[in-house]
Order: structure tokens, then C-alpha cells, then sequence
């Protein structure tokens, strides 16, 4: 007879609110509790022992009934204060948490069952984990069903239901404009109501031949024989006549206007043509940058005059010269200009640029890799094995590939030819006939080992201006094992051992493809390098994911030869033939690394940084040409970061470029298109933290007010603003509140924030443009990182600063005088996990075999 589950046999030897034993709750690999589901009777006293065996960090939040989602998305709101919080938000929806359990760790949480029956979630709240990473506790006087302690449960969406999400019969594009002919309240019966993106609207009286007032909040539906009920308030309203007056004298009201219709652009949006006093006129209205933009052309006027309301005279700005109550353009100023009228809304992001979602091809839920052909076709690799074209002229996908092993990196070398890097090759995909599908297949590289360990991804490719490809190596988890006996390259025992190891030639390496074809390691010492960039000066930049030997998430100017701090990959550098790197001294392996260009707060900026891009767009992406951005699994964020080379070295800041508003999750590769829009592919595997998605976001043309760049000096930074800052604010240096730390290097997973104390910014003065800011510090250390929040700053014109969160990875000083590093502090170990091997042992067939035995 098949035997009880173990939760089921517990549950039935609860007597009287006195449970047998603790419900022991561990975790597994891809964000999973190993137990779904428990039961408990309602009052009783519940004790549970979590336990995480995981490489991550992970803790354990119940919630009321129905609240997971809510509490998920709470936590992920919490910014900086999330860490420090165990990232448990302040919610009356969260009723019992542990606090987060390192990896390798264990907690107890004790509490009362409560005493009505239902179903309450259990959930981790790590940044994106909730998502995937459940469970569920039933309250109940009976024994709930037997649940099995699946592997696979519970699993996320089901990949269906995300698909079946989508509307497939949609515009390709969401977020339409609408101009509709209705009656509209407080104007006249020819009324036009325009609703704009980003939830703006709009009235445009063509009886009155002027524009009426705007609202934020939905358009609202017109109704027969009833004025269209408005969704939102009303921000700003234009109470007078006609604003525009023609001719020498503002004073002289129009005496005769007349409407003559309007035309769409190819968004849909309006531009409505008129005549004030024999003068054609042309208007054209969005919300951009926090202000509402009315953007006027006129034919023969050689001076225009724009009345200012004298109620919101502080709320307006224009192209042209200001008066005491008008706005004056003479000459060629007169035939093209704009006013603004700030919104008083709060502005993010969104108000600076546009984010719009492509639908994925039919049955697929991931975009893994994104690029753009030469004849501008869109290309993405798709849920892990298949390979798709996008048409904008015609808005259709089609197969171009089918049967690739977890295609992470798409190169495209023409209109028929494209480097895939798939698990086990970097492949060139060729459609020899040009009919749009591929038929031919090269290996390009193989010259590494594979064990089929789940977590051995491969990256990239790139190609730098010599024309050589370069790709990275992800490790294997100790979780996993060789799934045969048989491997490709050598088995090294030296290499398995580790929490993230390299049993097999160059897992945690660097490769390089050179112009001959050859491949050869060029750099060593990664974990889980998800992500490589070539800069516009021709620097090879790769990022690498915190864990073990990893403090916190970085990125990392790689030169050849070089060792990055991973310590299992060394078992295949020269140096270490026949021995155990993991025995080396931490203090010997400090000394060898490299240290990073940028690091990211870990948990806080970025959990899992990405693919690196750089602006190249001359402009069209708005101020920050030559910046590098990079996106971010576990958040709703893009990150932009700004390096400088100091005593011969990259480093620099870091600070978010988007921050939720629309943006999905698993934001894993990014690509730049000829228009200058960024496209970001979305990733939503079993295992990764992510959603369903592919977007891409647009420049409205309007600069942002943001920190173009930071700059170290000798004696502070620099900072330089995308507009005139507002002087009085940026001048007092209590506005600037900085702390500084470091992570430690290790081999344990992660490392706390160690030596964290204030630094007092002494002095703040702003350059004669406005556009600089030097703060003066009261230490210059190096190899810290030094964590600014900037306060109540704003443009001379207006402007909020978006972000106010910027983060220097500060390594050497100007001046070339940098002390050496300090030596890394000892930290107590744990026992390693002994390496598993399927039963028969391993042996390596094919690949790279070359190498000193063990």
C-alpha cells in the first residue's frame, strides 16, 4: 500500500490545538518552497521551521485570504528600505514573517492558527520571488486532500493563461489616441474631446474656435443628448477668450475666427486649423514633462501675442519673450512656437518618455533576445527554442528558427545570417534562399564544456571594433548534477566543488572568437554572467550576478587574462593545474581580482542585473548619448550608469532610469532601434523571476531634469544636471544625504552592507550655467561605495528631479595616490556540499580535453 504523505499523517494526529511536530518547510531551485500546501486546525499553535537550501535569499510572509498578489507588489515598492525591512511591507494584509533566511540558514515562526477556516497564502517577498515563490496554509477541521511535495509545485502562471492574457486581436500597439465629437460639459455644443496617452484628455471647442480645458483620469464615454461625464479632475482650464492676438497692439481682442477643421498625425493625434484675423493658424496640444504643450505654427503673421491667465501666470512658460501679462514672438519666432502650461501633477518617468507593449507571437511567453536585422525587421528568440521575425509594415511574426536549446543572444550579421548563442554553441542561423525561414545551421564556437546542469546558461554574443565575438559562461548549481554519464570537455572534481561550480573546461569564463575563428579563454571569475556590452570607445564590460564569492551584483571592465573574483572557474586557468582553487587563501584570491567598474546595491538598486546597452542614438533617446542602460529581472526598473576613467580605471554611478510605471518584470535584454527607441525583452521561465513581455520605450522630446553625470573630484563629486538647477536648493548642503560601505569578499552567498556610517557633504556650489553642482565631503576613502539621496531638488524652469537615488562606486582617487586595496574581512565558512555524480561516474566525450589532470 502506497504511503501517507507526510503533511497528511500530521495533520490527522492534531488533538486539541497540540500539533505532534513543527511543519519543517524548506526550498529548491527555481523559487520554490518544497512544500505547496500544509493543513492546520484553526487556533491551534503552528510552528514552523523554514529552512533555505537555496542559492538566493528567500523569508516567508503569510497573508490574509486573497492578499498575496497585494502584499507581492508592496513589497516591491519598498525602494531602499526594503532590505532593512526584510522587504515585509507595513500592511494589514501581512499577518506572520519570518525575517530573510540567508542561504544555508534556518528560522523558526511561531503563531496561532486563526480561528475561522480558510486558505492563507504563504508567500517569499523577496524582490520578484512572489511572483513564483508560494504556498498555501488551509485552516481547516478536516484533513485537507494528500498533497504531494512536488519538485514542480507550486509552478507560476501557467504559461497558457499568460498567453491567453494577451489580446491577440488588438492594435500591435496599446494606449490608443481618441478624438471623438461630443457634447462636452462647460463648453460648446461642437465640441472635440481628445484623449492623449498616459490617461490626459482634452477639449478643443471648435464653436468657440479655442482650446477649453484638460483633465487627467479616464476619457469617459459621450453619451446620447448628455454632456460626456469626465473620469479625473480637471487640472487646468482656460477661463477667457481666445488667447492668440495678431498685430501690433496685444491689447486688441480677435474680431473675427473661424475653424477650418484638423488633421491626424500618424499616432492619431489632432491638430486643429483655424483663422484669427485673417491669419492662418495651426495648434497642436500633448502633455509632456509635467507641463501641457500647445505648439502653434501660423502663415503670414509678423507678430503674435499669447495672453497669460492672470490666475496661473506662474504656471506658464514659452519659446517666446515675456511680458507683464503676454507672451511675444515677432518675426520668424512668430511663424513657429509653443507655450507650456505646468500640469501641477506629479511627474515620473512616463511623462518624459513613452512605453508601449508589442504583442509576443502567438502561443509564446518569453522574448529571451532581441535584435534588429539591417532591413529593420525586429528578431527575437522565444520560450527557449524558436526564433522570430517581426514586420512593422505588415504587423506579423514569422518563424524564422525552430528547436534551439535556451537561445540567450541574438547578433544579426545581415538580412539572412544571425549569431545565436544557445546553450551549447554559439550558432550561426542562415536563411540560404532568402525565403524568411532558416536553413542552415554552423557552429561557430564549442570549444567549452557542458554537464547539463540547469544552470549552465551561455550569454552574447558581442562583437568589439577588431571584429572578434566574445560570449560568457554561466556556472552549474551544487543542486544540480551531470544528467548522464557522460559530459562534454573534461570532468574536473576540483571544479564541481562549490556552490556555484565549473565541473566542466571554462563554466565562469569569457570567451573569445577571434577574426581566424579560433576560440580561446580570455578572462576568468564569473558566477552568472548575464550580460556583455561593448562601449563606443571599444571596452568589453560584463555583468556578473551576486552569490557566492559575489557580494553584490556588478559590472565589470574585463580585460584579456584577467581573474574576476569566482573562484570554482580557476580550476581550468594554468595557474591552477592539479589543484583545489577553493583552497586558496581569500586574502591570496583579493589580491588577484579584479574589482568592479560599478557594483549595485544589492536588493535594493538590483537583485539581477542584466543585459548592458549603450545610447549610440546621437540624441534621440533624449540627453544621455554614450550612457550605458541596463535592464533588471527582479524589479520594474531600468538602470542607467555613468562611468568616467580615473588613474587609468573605469568607474562610475549608477541610478534608476524607470521605475515601475508600465514597465514589466524580467527586463533581461535590451536593444536599440534605428528610431532610437530602447526595446527591452522580457523573460519568464519556470526558474527566473519575470513576465511575459516585449516593449519599448520612446523620447517624447522633452529633457527630464536628471543627473546627466557624476564625477569624482579630489575633494567630493561633481554633479551635472540635464537642465539649470534652481539655486537656492542645490546650494545647501543638507539636501545631499550620503552614506558610504562596502561589501565584503567571501565565499559565502552575498555580504551584508559592512562599515556603514554618514559622510557629511560640506560644501555645495553651483557653476555660473547652472548645470553643475560641486559638493565638497568631509572624506574621500576609496573602494567604498558612496550612496546619495538628493532632496528637494528641481530645475531653475520647474522641473522635479525624477530620480533622486545615485550611487559611486568609488575605487581610486584623482591624483594617482590610492592606497591598496584593504585586505577582505574573515568571515566563518560553512561545510561545502559534496559534489553528486549520476551513479557510474562521469566521463568527458568531446570538448576541450587539453587540460593538466587533476
Amino acid at each position: 500500500m502506497r504511503p501517507l504523505p507526510r503533511l497528511l499523517i500530521l495533520a490527522t494526529i492534531v488533538v486539541l490545538g497540540i500539533r505532534a511536530e513543527p511543519i519543517r518547510i524548506g526550498t529548491m531551485p527555481g523559487l520554490r518552497y518544497d512544500i505547496s500546501e500544509f493543513s492546520v486546525r484553526p487556533g491551534e499553535t503552528v510552528e514552523i521551521v523554514f529552512s533555505n537550501d537555496d542559492d538566493m535569499e528567500h523569508n516567508m510572509v503569510f497573508t490574509r485570504p486573497g492578499a498575496r498578489l497585494d502584499v507581492v507588489n508592496a513589497a516591491m515598492t519598498m525602494g531602499a528600505g526594503g532590505a532593512e525591512n526584510h522587504y515585509v511591507p507595513d500592511s494589514p494584509q501581512v499577518l506572520w514573517h519570518t525575517a530573510v533566511v540567508p542561504s544555508g540558514e534556518s528560522t523558526t515562526l511561531t503563531f496561532q492558527a486563526p480561528e475561522t477556516v480558510g486558505e492563507f497564502p504563504y508567500v517569499c517577498t523577496y524582490p520578484g520571488h512572489g511572483f513564483i515563490m508560494f504556498g498555501t496554509m488551509h485552516v481547516t477541521y478536516t484533513p485537507a486532500p494528500p498533497v504531494p511535495t512536488n519538485p514542480e509545485m507550486p509552478l507560476p502562471e501557467p504559461e497558457e493563461h499568460a498567453v491567453a492574457a494577451h489580446d491577440h486581436e488588438a492594435p500591435v500597439f496599446d494606449d490608443v489616441v481618441r478624438v471623438v465629437r461630443a457634447f462636452m460639459p462647460d463648453a460648446g455644443p461642437a465640441s472635440i474631446a481628445v484623449g492623449l496617452r498616459d490617461g490626459y484628455s482634452y477639449c478643443w471647442d471648435a464653436g468657440a474656435v479655442r482650446f477649453r480645458y484638460a483633465w487627467h483620469g479616464g476619457f469617459g464615454e459621450a453619451v446620447y443628448r448628455q454632456p460626456m461625464q469626465l473620469q479625473g479632475e480637471v487640472f487646468y482650464r482656460e477661463e477667457a477668450g481666445y488667447p492668440l492676438r495678431v498685430g501690433s497692439d496685444p491689447a486688441v481682442a480677435p474680431t473675427t475666427v473661424a475653424f477650418h477643421g484638423y488633421t491626424l498625425d500618424a499616432e492619431g493625434r489632432p491638430t486643429f486649423h483655424y483663422e484669427v484675423d485673417g491669419v492662418r493658424v495651426s495648434e497642436f496640444v500633448e502633455v509632456v514633462g509635467g507641463a501641457l504643450v500647445r505648439r502653434f505654427t501660423t502663415a503670414g503673421a509678423e507678430t503674435v501675442w499669447f495672453a497669460i491667465p492672470e490666475q496661473d501666470a506662474a504656471r506658464f512658460s514659452a519659446t517666446g519673450e515675456r511680458t507683464d501679462a503676454f507672451f511675444k514672438f515677432s518675426g520668424k519666432a512668430a511663424a513657429a512656437f509653443s507655450v507650456e502650461v505646468r500640469t501641477g501633477l506629479p511627474v515620473s518617468i512616463s511623462d518624459y518618455y513613452r512605453i508601449e507593449s508589442l504583442r509576443l507571437p502567438e502561443g509564446e511567453f518569453s522574448a529571451d533576445a532581441v535584435a534588429f536585422m539591417p532591413d529593420g525587421r525586429l528578431m527575437i528568440a522565444a520560450s527557449l527554442s524558436r526564433l522570430y521575425t517581426y514586420d512593422f509594415a505588415t504587423e506579423t511574426w514569422t518563424l524564422f528558427a525552430d528547436g534551439m536549446h535556451t537561445p540567450l543572444g541574438l547578433l544579426p550579421e545581415s538580412d539572412t545570417a544571425v549569431l545565436m548563442m544557445q546553450r551549447p554553441e554559439l550558432t550561426r542561423v542562415l536563411d540560404r534562399d532568402g525565403d524568411g525561414q532558416a536553413d542552415g545551421f554552423e557552429t561557430v564556437s564549442d570549444d567549452f564544456g557542458v554537464s547539463g546542469n540547469y544552470a549552465e546558461f551561455a550569454f552574447g554574443p558581442v562583437r568589439d571594433h577588431e571584429g572578434n565575438l566574445f560570449y560568457s559562461l554561466g556556472t552549474g548549481s551544487h543542486y544540480g548534477s551531470p544528467l548522464t554519464n557522460e559530459v562534454r570537455g573534461l570532468y574536473s572534481e576540483f571544479g564541481a566543488w562549490g556552490r556555484m561550480n565549473a565541473p566542466v573546461p571554462y563554466r565562469g569564463w569569457v570567451m573569445k572568437v577571434g577574426a581566424n575563428g579560433e576560440t580561446t579563454p580570455f578572462a576568468v571569475g564569473f558566477r552568472e554572467p548575464n550580460g556583455l556590452g561593448i562601449d563606443p570607445a571599444g571596452r568589453l564590460f560584463v555583468i556578473d550576478n551576486q552569490g557566492d564569492w559575489v557580494g553584490a551584483s556588478q559590472i565589470y571592465h574585463v580585460r584579456d587574462g584577467g581573474f574576476y573574483g569566482h573562484v570554482p572557474p580557476l580550476s581550468w586557468h594554468p595557474d591552477f593545474a592539479g589543484k583545489q582553487p577553493l583552497d586558496t587563501p581569500v586574502a591570496e584570491l583579493d589580491r588577484r581580482r579584479g574589482r568592479p567598474a560599478v557594483t549595485f546595491p544589492y536588493g535594493d538598486m538590483s537583485n539581477s542585473p542584466t543585459e548592458p546597452r549603450w545610447d549610440a542614438t546621437g540624441g534621440a533617446f533624449g540627453p544621455f548619448t554614450g550612457q550605458m542602460f541596463i535592464g533588471e529581472m527582479n524589479h520594474r526598473r531600468l538602470m542607467r550608469v555613468m562611468m568616467e576613467e580615473v588613474d587609468g580605471e573605469m568607474q562610475g554611478a549608477v541610478t534608476p532610469f524607470w521605475e515601475d510605471t508600465g514597465l514589466n518584470l524580467g527586463n533581461n535584454r535590451l536593444t536599440f532601434a534605428e528610431d532610437g527607441s530602447l526595446w527591452i525583452g522580457q523573460t519568464k521561465h519556470e526558474a527566473w523571476v519575470g513576465e511575459s513581455g516585449l516593449q519599448r520605450i520612446s523620447w517624447r522630446g522633452v529633457v527630464p531634469m536628471e543627473v546627466e553625470t557624476m564625477s569624482l573630484t579630489e575633494t567630493g563629486f561633481d554633479l551635472r544636471f540635464t537642465r539649470p538647477i534652481e539655486r537656492s536648493a542645490a546650494s545647501n548642503p543638507a539636501n545631499y544625504v550620503l552614506r558610504t560601505y562596502f561589501y565584503n569578499y567571501h565565499e559565502l552567498y552575498g555580504s551584508e552592507k559592512f562599515d556603514g556610517r554618514d559622510v557629511a557633504v560640506t560644501a555645495a556650489v553651483v557653476s555660473a550655467d547652472g548645470r553643475t553642482v560641486s559638493l565638497t565631503l568631509a572624506e574621500v576613502e576609496p573602494w567604498r561605495i558612496y550612496d546619495f539621496k538628493l532632496n528637494n531638488l528641481h530645475s531653475a524652469d520647474g522641473h522635479d528631479l525624477l530620480n533622486r537615488w545615485i550611487v559611486y562606486t568609488l575605487n581610486r582617487l584623482r591624483g594617482g595616490h590610492t592606497p591598496p586595496p584593504p585586505a577582505p574581512i574573515e568571515v566563518e565558512t560553512r561545510e561545502r556540499r559534496v559534489p553528486t555524480v549520476p551513479e557510474g561516474g562521469v566521463r568527458g566525450v568531446g570538448g576541450p580535453q587539453g587540460f593538466e589532470s587533476p
